[in-house]
């Protein structure tokens, strides 16, 4: 038989048994909550959140800012929203990450808020249907490739805060064909219009300075550019294979001319080469087929290679100075130059070699001002028929006029 006092004890540890069972499961429910409490700060904070097909990461929780990071969307048309709403909070887009809208196929209009201050690396790259575009003046920063390969992209809008337009900004759009360039660019980076093929003009504004490693490279359309005074540097193959282009107007001061500058312009009938010019890098004007005379300044003391290589309706040049250090061995600056008929050189030492075996040669004019020629400067120039040596030529070298054959 159970006594009192058993009694109460059992009962006591009843209670304490049920009371224990409460607690636990109500710590339970409350570190659910805490979880799931910490687990949505950690979301707002770190986390991505989608609304209609448009994924946003938080960019700062304090300024209550958010970027456009990625868009799964099927729409054609899409309008970016200036205020997104997450968990109750407002936040401003202020960006649109890197790849956001890349190879959204179909996605032909995008309307950018004035919200946005920034476009990141390739953000709208290969949107091929993508058709149009206005960028408010509220974005300063435009990474590269932003609307790299965007082949249905007719016209665009850029903002007039930009400073520079970054490397392949608008490579591969095909059907860009004409664009404004704010005014305060400094800076035109690599194949920002390379292969544009429809861009047939283009105004460069006085503010830039630098125009990079094959800015217009293939725009195929491009018939003139004038290169505003400020340029000191237009990098190598900056205007090569714009096959179309046939006006050249260089008011900048450069010093050199990089390589391939204007390879494959076979549009290219003249050019006015600054008198600032010192170099002439290689294959500047190679296969510029259409060019027909040159004036070469006395400033430039260095001639690369293959300078005019293939272009076959070169008639005339002009050398208003020349002397044997400007070369380097087998030069071939002329190769392929088969049209090449009539060489003036005014001032300076007749290089050796520069004219070898161009049998197309026939006048030469040597002016008063000319020292000296050098061995096989004229070697195998069988179409010369006479040559006036001037007073102020005191030496001619060995073979300077071997296998000239018409020469009487």
């Amino acid at each position: 038989m159970m006594n009192c006092t058993e009694t109460v004890g059992k009962t006591v540890f009843g209670r304490n048994r049920l009371l224990l069972f409460t607690l636990m499961i109500l710590m339970a429910i409350g570190m659910a909550l805490f979880a799931s409490s910490v687990s949505d700060d950690a979301d707002a904070i770190d986390g991505n959140f989608t609304i209609d097909g448009a994924e946003y990461r938080i960019a700062s929780e304090p300024n209550k800012t958010v970027e456009l990071s990625s868009y799964s969307g099927s729409e054609s048309s899409f309008a970016i929203p200036s205020m997104v709403t997450y968990c109750d909070v407002e936040y401003s887009v202020v960006g649109i990450g890197s790849y956001a809208f890349n190879n959204c196929v179909g996605l032909i209009e995008v309307t950018i808020p004035a919200s946005v201050t920034c476009i990141y690396y390739s953000a709208f790259e290969n949107c091929v249907d993508l058709e149009s575009i206005i960028i408010p003046d509220s974005v300063t920063r435009i990474d590269q490739g932003a609307f790299y390969g965007c082949k249905s992209l007719v016209s665009v809008s850029l903002p007039s805060g930009l400073t520079e337009l970054r490397g392949d900004l608008f490579n591969g759009c095909t059907l860009l064909s004409s664009i404004t360039i704010p005014d305060g660019v400094k800076y035109i980076e690599s194949y920002v219009f390379g292969s544009c093929e429809s861009l047939s003009s283009i105004t460069i504004p006085d503010s830039v300075t630098y125009i990079g490693y094959g800015a217009f490279y293939s725009c195929k359309s491009l018939s003139s550019i004038v290169v505003p005074s400020k340029v000191t540097t237009l990098e190598s193959s900056a205007f090569k294979s714009c096959t179309s282009l046939s006006s050249v107007t260089l008011n900048a001061e450069l010093t050199y001319f990089s390589d391939d500058l204007f390879n494959g312009c076979s549009s290219l009938g003249s050019i006015e080469i600054p008198d600032t010019v010192k170099t002439l890098n290689y294959r500047v004007f190679e296969g510029c087929i259409s060019l027909e005379s040159i004036i070469l300044p006395g400033t430039i003391s260095s001639y690369r290679s293959y300078i005019f290589r293939d272009c076959t309706s070169l008639a005339s040049v002009q050398f208003e100075s020349m002397n044997q250090s400007m070369f380097l061995l087998n030069n071939d600056m002329f190769s392929g130059c088969n049209n090449l008929k009539t060489v003036t050189i005014s001032s300076g030492t007749v290089a050796s070699g520069v004219f070898e075996e161009l049998a197309s040669i026939q006048v030469v004019i040597l002016e008063e001002g000319v020292e000296g020629i050098y061995s096989c400067a004229f070697n195998g120039c069988i179409g010369i028929t006479s040559i006036e040596i001037p007073k102020t030529v005191s030496s001619i070298y060995m073979n300077a006029f071997d296998g000239c054959a018409g020469l009487e």
